[in-house]
């Protein structure tokens, strides 16, 4: 399963077959078709933003919604839009952050979110052509529900634009909750999986582990601290574990391949996963 899984995102990711050009441009016009009150040009513009790992990872619903946000935005000459939306069905609420690229970006949202007391059941992270960032989290209180009291998304809101604008230091926040019982009733040793082949162009890091608060922040802060740029981001949570998926590349533009910088970054992600154990 592994192997066919990333067979399709090799070609996501990292090659482009002519299949999935077809499924990319049909998205395209799909999208255009629901964007019919815009200008064509900034229709044109606004699709030419996107690798095809976006257009294939996401459904149009959400697109729509993403391209309205970000059109606004630019519109107004805004250089950060949030927006949440309650899941009632999925018992989540949708994170959506369209803001510049920098440096250890999503570790700091995925921070702010965890400094609030909400856990990140799902999250992509998407980088566009032109440098701005768009990522989106599905999250829950700590009841497992949507997280949608007025007062909680604006205490969050303000959380994530202070982590943006660099006065938040999510460090000195997020500290390791315990963990819940049904957690604690399981035991799933961390793996850590670092991939060149799965893409031409970047490093598929896998990480397997068990779910805790923080974990996904404690991860990407450590790609951070390896200077590594997170291009692309798949965040899966099953149960009490979780599957955290990233494509990265290093300082200079290209993958992680000589053995030492490998193994030490799958030591330090291990270390990441597995710092709650010793308290389980």
């Amino acid at each position: 399963m592994r192997t066919l899984y990333y067979g399709v995102e090799a070609e996501l990711s990292g090659g482009f077959s002519s299949e999935q050009e077809g499924r990319t441009e049909m998205r395209k016009r799909s999208l255009a078709e629901r964007l019919a009150d815009w200008p064509s040009q900034a229709v044109a513009e606004w699709t030419a933003r996107h690798a095809p790992a976006y257009w294939l990872g996401l459904d149009l619903k959400t697109q729509e919604a993403h391209a309205r946000l970000t059109h606004e935005a630019d519109l107004a000459g805004k250089q950060t839009a949030l927006a949440f939306e309650a899941d009632a069905f999925r018992s989540v609420t949708s994170v959506t952050v369209y803001t510049g690229d920098a440096p250890g970006l999503f570790a700091k949202l995925a921070g702010a979110i965890s400094s609030v007391g909400a856990s990140i059941q799902d999250a992509k992270a998407f980088t566009t052509n032109d440098g701005m960032a768009l990522d989106v989290f599905y999250i829950q209180d700590a009841h497992g529900l949507p997280l949608n009291e007025a007062a909680d998304v604006a205490r969050l809101k303000a959380r994530l634009e202070a982590a943006i604008a660099g006065t938040f230091d999510p460090s000195t926040q997020v500290r390791p909750g315990p963990l819940a019982r049904r957690q604690r009733a399981f035991d799933v040793e961390p793996d850590v999986i670092v991939d060149n082949q799965a893409s031409d162009l970047l490093t598929l890091i896998e990480v397997n582990a068990r779910d805790r608060p923080g974990l996904l922040y404690d991860l990407a802060h450590t790609l951070s601290e390896e200077k590594l740029s997170i291009m692309s981001a798949h965040i899966a949570t099953f149960g009490e574990k979780v599957v955290d998926v990233f494509y990265v590349k290093d300082a200079s533009g290209g993958k992680v391949v000589q053995p030492g910088p490998v193994e030490r970054l799958k030591r330090r992600l291990n270390a990441a996963a597995a710092s709650l154990d010793a308290v389980a």
